[in-house]
């Protein structure tokens, strides 16, 4: 099963494309230049804690395999580091490989 949802979704650009008709005009046409910078402001450690303490203890675990529930025991000690890196990551521009991964788990729905 997993070899067919991989399958599908490696295919699905290049399916998709076939099926289009050709543009009328060249891609620049549709682009409009913007003067507009994209920024994402700092992020304060009360936004941490209260996102931290309001993570739902339904959902399972994540790469890292830490619970929520010691996440969010432990969100008064570690709030102020996490903030601490999270801005950094946002002043760098620069996200460490393992953000970059996600566990995606197929679920049968009826």
């Amino acid at each position: 099963m997993p070899n067919a949802f991989n399958k599908h979704f490696i295919n699905i650009g290049s399916n998709s494309a076939q099926q289009l008709s050709q543009p009328h005009y060249p891609p620049e046409y549709y682009i409009s230049r913007v003067d507009k910078i994209f920024t994402v402001r700092k992020i304060f450690e009360e936004e941490v804690l209260t996102l931290l303490l309001n993570m739902s203890t339904n959902k399972v675990t994540g790469m890292d395999q830490i619970s929520i529930k010691l996440v969010k025991l432990a969100a008064p000690l570690i709030t102020h580091a996490m903030t601490v890196i999270f801005n950094k990551y946002i002043t760098s521009g620069i996200f460490t490989c393992e953000w970059k991964i996600s566990k995606v788990t197929p679920v049968y729905k009826t």
